[in-house]
């Protein structure tokens, strides 16, 4: 009885008609003398008022368990709301990162598309021969003007090992 009480509890433990934190106390104290004295009374008083007892104590366990289960059951509903907040405060935190990183992302992208375009317009009107390689020695790029000076089409040299041709 250590731990917060409901009515129900209190009404059963210290109120009229039942009294049962005083019938509890009373039991002990006459089975605590028969055991220390043999005493007649107390082993009378042991046998008439046990069953009564336990069918009190019985009341009071019901309640508990009641109580118990009833808590039980707020708590889950409890940890189920902290649950579902948790997963919606994931998600908008989830949202607002990846939506600022997808802005970014796609900023960046069309930022070096224009790069590339720019560069290509750049290659591709100029009045020199561009090509460049790559590590392997393949062209990579092969301008109007290397055509027209090489006689090569850009397919035929792109992504080859043409360039000795060219030499």
């Amino acid at each position: 009885i250590s731990f917060p009480m409901s009515k129900e509890l209190k009404k059963i433990y210290f109120e009229e008609p039942i009294l049962l934190d005083d019938k509890v106390k009373k039991f002990l104290f006459h089975a605590k003398r028969f055991q220390e004295n043999r005493d007649g009374r107390s082993l009378t008083y042991i046998l008439q008022n046990s069953q009564g007892l336990l069918q009190y104590l019985e009341k009071a366990a019901s309640i508990y368990v009641a109580n118990a289960e009833s808590n039980t059951a707020k708590l889950k509903q409890v940890e189920l709301l902290i649950f579902i907040l948790t997963l919606v405060t994931l998600c908008f935190e989830a949202l607002f990162i990846f939506k600022n990183n997808n802005k970014k992302i796609i900023e960046d992208t069309q930022e070096i598309i224009r790069q590339k375009d720019y560069s290509n317009a750049v290659i591709e009107s100029s009045t020199n021969a561009i090509i460049t390689l790559d590590a392997n020695l393949r062209i990579q790029t092969y301008n109007q003007m290397a055509e027209t000076i090489f006689g090569y089409s850009k397919a035929e040299m792109l992504n080859q090992l043409s360039f000795g041709k060219i030499i």
